[in-house]
C-alpha cells in the first residue's frame, strides 16, 4: 500500500511534535541522533512510494532511542545524604512534623516568592516550602526530606511564570550535574520548558541556576 496523503500528514505531525518534546531535553547528543532519524524520516515523507508502515517502524525506533536515553539519565541520579546530623532526635522529629504541615507539592502556577525544595530520592516530586519558614522557623532541606537521601536540594525563585532552581543546600550538598532531574521532570511531570542555565564558581562549591518557565 502506497502512502497516503493522509498518512503523510499525521506521520509529519507526529514527527514535529515529537522532534519538539525531544528538543525541550536539553540533550545535545539525544538531539543529534535524533536529527539524523528525522531527517530520514522526512525524506520517506516526500518519497511517495514508501509505506505508511515503515514511518510507522521509524518513529517506534525513534521513541525507542529516546526510551533508552531517559533510562541512562535515570541510573546517573544523584543519591544525597544529609551531611549535617541532628544532634538532638527528639527535637528534630518534632520540627518535621511541624515542617509537614506547609509542605507544597511544586505547580506551576506558585505564587512569586522564594522557597526551599527538594526531590527525594527515587520520586518524581518537587516538595518545597516558602524561604520564610527558614528564618521564622528554622526549617531546612533536611527537615523537608525527613532526612532521607535526595535526587537533589536547593533554592527555588518564582518570578512572573519563570521558574529558578539552584543547588543551594549546606545539609546534601549536591553537584551541579544533580539539576538533571529538575530538567526532567520538569518537562515531563510538570508541563515545563528549558529556558538558560547559569554557573558560578566559589572558592569551595559551584552553583548553578536552572532557568525554566510554563510551556
Amino acid at each position: 500500500m502506497v502512502m497516503s496523503d493522509e498518512n503523510k500528514k499525521k506521520a509529519s505531525e507526529r514527527l514535529k511534535k515529537y522532534h519538539a518534546d525531544c528538543k525541550k531535553r536539553n540533550d545535545p547528543t539525544l538531539n543529534k541522533k535524533l536529527n539524523e532519524e528525522r531527517k530520514k524520516l522526512k525524506k520517506m515523507i516526500k518519497e511517495p512510494k514508501k509505506q505508511a508502515k515503515t514511518i510507522d517502524e521509524e518513529i517506534f525506533n525513534l521513541m525507542k532511542v529516546s526510551a533508552r536515553q531517559d533510562k541512562k539519565m535515570e541510573k546517573k541520579d544523584c543519591n544525597l545524604n544529609n551531611k549535617i546530623k541532628p544532634q538532638n532526635k527528639k527535637k528534630f522529629d518534632d520540627k518535621v512534623i511541624e515542617t509537614k504541615s506547609v509542605i507544597k507539592e511544586f505547580n506551576k502556577n506558585i505564587r512569586n516568592g522564594k522557597y526551599l525544595y527538594v526531590v527525594k530520592k527515587n520520586t518524581n516530586k518537587i516538595i518545597l516550602i516558602n524561604k520564610k519558614n527558614e528564618k521564622l522557623a528554622k526549617m531546612k532541606h533536611h527537615h523537608i526530606a525527613n532526612a532521607e537521601n535526595v535526587s537533589i536540594a536547593g533554592e527555588l525563585l518564582v518570578k512572573n511564570k519563570r521558574f529558578f532552581f539552584d543547588n543551594n543546600s549546606g545539609h546534601y550538598v549536591p553537584e551541579v550535574k544533580c539539576l538533571d532531574k529538575i530538567m526532567r521532570i520538569g518537562v515531563s511531570n510538570y508541563g515545563l520548558e528549558y529556558v538558560a542555565q547559569k554557573t558560578k564558581q566559589f572558592k569551595k562549591t559551584t552553583r548553578k541556576t536552572l532557568e525554566m518557565k510554563v510551556r
